[in-house]
């Protein structure tokens, strides 16, 4: 397991920023999907007035855009194709391609769709990039949509412990440096392993005892993986708050059946 450094982290949380928009390009406000626009004004924060430039990115959703993704099926099936613009768009991996492209981020550009443990699994990613790949940004966003309030409530019951119906939607950033020593806060994760649902709990536990690091706060798992963007945004909240300590942040995905643990020390 390897530890990376956290030299900055910022968060757009629309819900409590009405006016966020105004932060994006207005004359490309109305071709760009907003889940990307989200993406961009939480990178923008984090690059701003920063000494250092990212060299490479790992992005983490776990839809994607998912509105593009309904208007691309919606023409499919009313006009037997689909838009190309729409298809671009949903297709995961291009928003870090046009956030690195804005940025001018050279490196590797890797996007990361894992449900809940999407943010666990992007830490394990970049912690083995080149040292020449850092710093690195790592950006975790999921969007709520009108889609998914009308999919919540047919969801399973073990579905719905995991993605509560007032789930916040948020675009969370670090830039990430390799940690040479015992310079805090860093971030680090163990998993996802594969586990069974009732003893998701537990093993969570045993995950974020196995990383070694001591004197761990493992908050119960219900306060930490309540939406696949929560696990991101409760690390930026800890991370940025004047606790300080070793926390273990766990999440577990209905949908692979797996668990991980982010570990934050500060």
């Amino acid at each position: 397991m390897h530890t990376l450094k956290i030299i900055k982290s910022s968060i757009l949380r629309p819900s409590q920023e009405p006016g966020w928009e105004e932060l994006f390009p207005k004359a490309l406000r109305a071709r760009t999907p907003r889940i990307w626009r989200m993406a961009r004004v939480a990178a923008d924060k984090l690059v701003s007035g920063c000494a250092v430039r990212p060299q490479s990115l790992i992005s983490a959703t776990a839809l994607g855009a998912l509105d593009e993704t309904k208007s691309f099926f919606d023409g499919l099936f009313s006009d037997g194709f689909g838009s190309p613009k729409n298809f671009i768009a949903s297709v995961h991996n291009s928003m870090a391609g046009k956030i690195a492209l804005d940025l001018k981020i050279g490196g590797p550009n890797l996007t990361v769709c894992d449900s809940h443990n999407s943010f666990a699994s992007a830490i394990v990613i970049a912690s083995i990039l080149s040292n020449s790949d850092f710093p690195a940004l790592l950006l975790i966003i999921d969007e709520k949509t009108e889609l998914l309030d009308e999919v919540i409530p047919n969801l399973s019951d073990t579905c719905k412990k995991h993605l509560t119906p007032h789930w916040e939607e948020a675009a969370v950033a670090f830039l990430l440096d390799r940690n040479p020593g015992n310079e805090q806060p860093c971030l680090s994760a163990v998993g996802p392993l594969i586990v069974n649902e009732p003893d998701s709990q537990e093993t969570c536990t045993a995950m974020a005892a196995s990383s070694g690091v001591p004197h761990l706060s493992i908050a119960p798992l219900h306060e930490t993986s309540g939406s696949f963007i929560k696990p991101a945004i409760h690390a930026y909240d800890l991370a940025n708050s004047s606790l300080r300590g070793n926390y273990a942040i766990c999440s577990y995905s209905p949908s692979a059946g797996a668990a991980a643990a982010v570990i934050l020390c500060m």
